[in-house]
């Protein structure tokens, strides 16, 4: 995961081979996820009741966890609702079914894919009124003024610019999570996780408003909604013992992993860039890289699903870390010295610069404690009469509305 602060760093990783599945079954998988892929490129409304019914299980256990920290619907015509809006408004999205990673139990069986969303901007009058709008809003909601400025100032510096060109494009990077039953020969989802890496910052704080406290609490209240929620006492346990143990803890070996992950079946970890841990080694990479931070679980809210002995669950929390304003002063200035002597016209270039100077400026306003929403699913097991993860998907809530945050031009 790339350093909180920073937009350049190389991220290039070597991703093994995790399919643990027999080749019938994953013909059968890759099947279903590539209507699902066409689904999405296609985008066609009228289609869209033949795609939900061919996809998605019919269970009342279905749950799809969106990009936006409010996105998490559940059931057959939530979903529906959150496809429809995502084939109308959002982005052209295409997953790469190439680089698969799937693993299974029986009849289920869960996956993570990569891709894209090509997302376009295109200056308007309607465009610049609704960031007045957000503007607005911003100033009447009573926060300390210099903390208010400074967003907006990040705002305009993301929306507001002149790169000699009218129409903007990004292919913004997209990890795809996800869990599928088999029932008789075909299989079908009952579970999607979407996530877009962040930029220099995730794009919620707490710190930063009111505004974004409530939208966690509306994600929390979601998770409270779920009424067939399995999450039990022992499931609850045991990521009390997770965050106290492993999450925050420093220097984790082998011994520790071993106590908290799947020994029969390949482990596996999606971090908040979307990149892809596959085995012990590159889990205890993964921890002793990212988890300097210390982490909450919302242990009062985990939804948890279950079938046979696989558990796939929902829930959220917070990563809290500390910063000195003089250390991200620096980090920023060594980024502007990289876009300085980058390839980019010297359009991209100021534009890139200024929007360096923004982040940092926003950050720093709001005190040296950070804390941001984060959301994570993923797989529960059982191995010697105990739950173990599997797999675990993390990702920071992303505001699609805003462009020019991550580079994929």
């Amino acid at each position: 995961m790339r350093a909180i602060g920073t937009q350049f760093d190389d991220l290039a990783k070597e991703n093994k081979n995790c399919l643990e599945i027999s080749k019938e079954d994953e013909i059968l998988i890759r099947e279903t996820l590539t209507k699902f892929k066409n689904g999405y490129l296609n985008r066609d409304i009228e289609k869209i009741d033949g795609f939900m019914e061919e996809i998605f299980a019919n269970s009342s256990n279905l749950s799809v966890l969106g990009t936006g920290n409010e996105e998490l619907v559940y059931g057959y015509k939530e979903i529906r609702e959150l496809i429809k809006f995502d084939w109308l408004d959002w982005g052209d999205v295409k997953i790469d079914l190439e680089h698969l990673k799937i693993n299974s139990a029986d009849n289920i069986a869960w996956f993570y894919a990569s891709g894209d969303v090509k997302q376009s901007f295109k200056d308007s009058k309607e465009r610049n009124e609704s960031y007045i709008d957000l503007i607005k809003d911003k100033l009447k909601e009573g926060e300390e003024q210099k903390k208010v400025l400074a967003e907006i100032n990040w705002i305009l510096a993301l929306t507001y610019h002149n790169r000699g060109f009218n129409k903007r494009e990004y292919n913004w990077p997209l990890g795809l999570s996800g869990v599928l039953i088999k029932n008789k020969s075909k299989w079908q989802i009952v579970h999607l996780h979407f996530s877009i890496s962040k930029a220099s910052f995730p794009d919620e704080r707490f710190e930063a408003g009111r505004q974004h406290i409530e939208n966690y609490n509306i994600l929390r209240k979601k998770l409270t909604k779920q009424i067939e929620n399995q999450a039990t006492d022992e499931i609850k346990e045991f990521f009390q013992k997770a965050q106290n143990k492993l999450f925050n803890q420093k220097n984790i070996d082998l011994d520790v992993v071993r106590q908290f992950f799947d020994c029969k079946k390949t482990p596996s970890i999606i971090g908040v860039e979307n990149e892809y841990y596959c085995d012990f080694e590159e889990i205890i990479l993964f921890f002793n890289n990212n988890f300097s931070k210390k982490i909450k679980i919302d242990l009062d809210n985990i939804v948890s699903y279950k079938r046979e002995d696989i558990n796939w669950f929902i829930t959220s929390g917070e990563i809290i870390c500390k910063f000195k304003e003089e250390d991200l002063l620096e980090l920023t200035t060594n980024e502007i010295e990289k876009v300085i002597n980058s390839d980019y016209n010297d359009d991209e270039k100021i534009f890139k610069i200024k929007r360096s100077i923004a982040y940092v400026l926003r950050e720093i306003q709001m005190g040296e404690t950070y804390s941001y929403p984060i959301r994570i699913t993923g797989i529960l097991n059982r191995e010697n009469n105990k739950i173990v993860f599997n797999s675990l998907h993390f990702s920071f809530p992303f505001y699609y509305i805003l462009e020019g945050k991550l580079d994929g031009e």
